[in-house]
């Protein structure tokens, strides 16, 4: 029976690093994708959208987002006016770059008065953000209930510590590695990361059967 397991896992394994070796023969160019995910030359990093993170206080940032050529309008819930922590979160105006996603609201976390990190959903797809910063250090993996079907999802979160970056994906369970390699990422800039992670280990954990 352990030897019936052990070869659709070997299968899928070999896939992916398959896949793997794929994305990294084509040929590509970074370039623009480097140039979005670098911090402006004004903004020491952990910097994005001229947000300073660990540095910027709340009342800067949504200052400085009130002016952003990018954002149409900020969001302040009543319970953030209530307890000055928690998420901000605004809308984009249209001006903002192609590799932005509208379909949810950018947000940036705040505590101690001070901004922590900021999550902005992308149309950066998983395997594109590989190719530019390769196998990350740090991560993590878990099912969930997708919370509308009946079918469980994957959540995968890659952490690159030195780029202060944290891409995370969900997609469908059982994993196709189109879906893993094609989906568009939710990025997270960091000042510090809010709980220890593993060492990524994509293959190892592909190995297990967890759908």
């Amino acid at each position: 029976m352990t030897r019936l397991l052990l070869i659709p896992s070997l299968a899928l394994t070999l896939l992916f690093a398959a896949a793997i070796g794929a994305i990294r023969a084509r040929p590509y160019d970074d370039s623009g994708l480097r140039a979005f995910l670098s911090p402006p030359d004004n903004c020491s990093p952990p910097c994005f959208m001229g947000i300073r993170l660990g540095r910027m206080t709340t009342s800067q940032a949504v200052e400085w987002l009130d002016q952003h050529p990018w954002v149409d309008h900020v969001i302040l819930s009543e319970r953030f006016g209530a307890t000055q922590r928690g998420y901000i979160g605004w809308e984009w105006n249209g001006q903002q770059p192609a590799w932005m996603s509208t379909d949810r609201l950018a947000s940036l976390w705040v505590r101690g008065h001070v901004v922590q990190f900021v999550r902005v959903q992308t149309r950066i797809a998983f395997g594109d953000l590989w190719l530019l910063l390769h196998n990350p250090p740090l991560g993590a993996f878990r099912v969930e209930g997708d919370f509308v079907g009946t079918h469980p999802v994957i959540v995968s979160q890659a952490v690159y510590p030195d780029a202060s970056l944290l891409a995370q994906i969900t997609v469908p369970c059982p994993l196709r590695p189109a879906d893993f390699w094609n989906e568009p990422v939710v990025i997270q800039f960091f000042d510090e990361l809010m709980i220890p992670y593993n060492p990524y280990d994509l293959t190892g954990w592909f190995r297990r059967n967890v759908c």
